[in-house]
């Protein structure tokens, strides 16, 4: 009976829906979600958790001064918070988005396609958690670094907070839904970062790689989504989530040096401080790691860039749109 009903919603004109309905057909065959978990006997002691490249202080002089056992216990430590950040993206950014969605709040996207579709994300994100949090206890116990703790994400801090900054409903909605975008958009590029590079753990690349097959469909899904949600808004709302999508942008590229200072400091690194507040005053928004590319073409596609005004928007937040 399902597929009586998605089969003939797919036949209907709308594009976005044409491909939302070929995305929840491969559903089964691509989702890593009953599939074989990577093999944690793969990990190899010998090897680093994490890329220098991507720690936010990778170049200052207290980094690379550190002895071979303090700078493999940071690089662990950037494992712990690359996995957990996908949980905080996963459990506190997209969920809340998603089930706004089923719960028919947002504008345009009450289709049973969609509604089919976001439940399989759903299903696909409690999986996502479930395998970096294995991960990470794998990761913590190799090598004894059980009693570390990280504490919350920039990201969902400045999502709540500006949420609070509002009385309606529907700007709460595109708040959590816009950082939603930028974050599904965002976060293949994220893991195929790891996912691509032969020098770490071979552990930690296959958990990466799994979860990043999912991540490009989620990415597609709410590139979709958003074309069949705007339609639907009225310009004070589009002008809204244009401020919202760029907002995002910023608070996905922060580098998190707070979190990172209580880290440091729980290993016992010396001149953490100065470290921290260093890399802190030469950028703490890494701009230059995100690719928007692919968000900036959805706003021209949408129409969210007709007027000169939300380009600016943009532009005010030093973010290329050519």
């Amino acid at each position: 009976m399902n597929n009586f009903l998605i089969d003939n919603i797919s036949n209907h004109g709308n594009n976005s829906i044409k491909v939302l309905s070929t995305i929840h057909h491969s559903w089964r065959q691509r989702s890593i979600v009953g599939k074989e978990p990577p093999d944690y006997l793969k990990y190899d002691i010998n090897k680093p958790d994490f890329i220098e490249e991507l720690l936010p202080f990778s170049d200052h002089y207290v980094f690379k001064e550190l002895n071979d056992l303090n700078k493999s216990r940071v690089l662990s430590c950037g494992w712990l918070i690359y996995n957990q950040k996908t949980v905080c993206i996963e459990s506190d950014i997209v969920t809340p988005s998603c089930n706004d969605i089923l719960n028919n709040k947002i504008p345009g996207l009450s289709s049973p396609i969609i509604h089919k579709l976001v439940c399989e994300t759903l299903v696909d994100e409690a999986f996502h958690i479930l395998l970096v949090k294995n991960a990470n206890l794998i990761c913590q116990y190799k090598r004894d670094l059980k009693n570390i703790t990280l504490g919350d994400f920039s990201l969902k801090n400045n999502l709540q907070h500006e949420q609070q900054n509002y009385q309606q409903e529907w700007q709460k909605i595109l708040i959590q839904l816009a950082t939603s975008i930028v974050s599904e958009i965002f976060v293949s590029d994220y893991l195929d970062q790891l996912s691509s590079n032969n020098e770490i753990q071979p552990f930690n690349k296959a958990t990466v790689s799994a979860h990043r097959s999912d991540e490009l469909a989620h990415s597609k899904i709410f590139t979709e989504i958003t074309k069949q949600m705007v339609i639907k808004l009225d310009d004070i709302q589009k002008e809204f989530l244009v401020k919202m999508l760029a907002q995002s942008v910023l608070w996905f590229a922060n580098k998190d040096f707070d979190l990172w200072n209580r880290v440091l400091v729980q290993l016992n690194i010396k001149n953490n401080r100065v470290l921290i507040n260093d890399c802190r005053a030469n950028n703490e928004i890494g701009l230059d790691k995100i690719d928007c590319s692919d968000l900036i073409e959805l706003c021209k596609n949408v129409g969210l860039f007709d007027k000169d005004s939300s380009k600016q928007i943009f532009s005010d937040l030093n973010i290329k749109i050519q």
